[in-house]
């Protein structure tokens, strides 16, 4: 089964850019639309889940109020300290797996 998903997935690699050439120029956008849509769905259910997390009912602030460090829910989400945290968290396995390949 893998030789066969291998050479499927080898023809379309190969026929796809090339019928992409071919395609009228109102059409290749939404082509490389389809074609990166799929990398886009791991980081977007990551995002998804660091609002969760970050939420005035989320994991953080449910966790600092239950250790006594919070009285009340603090809000995070839609804050500058939210996005510094959510790039981090979702850029950091790219520089991760980038450092792991150099060494």
């Amino acid at each position: 089964m893998s030789g066969i998903a291998t050479i499927v997935a080898y023809s379309l690699a190969i026929h796809l850019p090339l019928w992409s050439a071919k395609l009228i120029q109102k059409y290749r956008p939404f082509l490389l639309f389809l074609v990166v849509l799929p990398f886009w769905t791991n980081s977007l259910i990551r995002i998804y889940g660091m609002k969760v997390f970050l939420g005035v009912k989320g994991v953080l602030n449910t966790m600092l109020m239950d250790m006594g460090i919070l009285s009340e829910p603090i809000r995070i989400l839609n804050t500058e300290v939210a996005v510094i945290i959510g790039l981090v968290y979702l850029l950091f396995t790219i520089y991760d797996t980038t450092a792991l390949l150099c060494y």
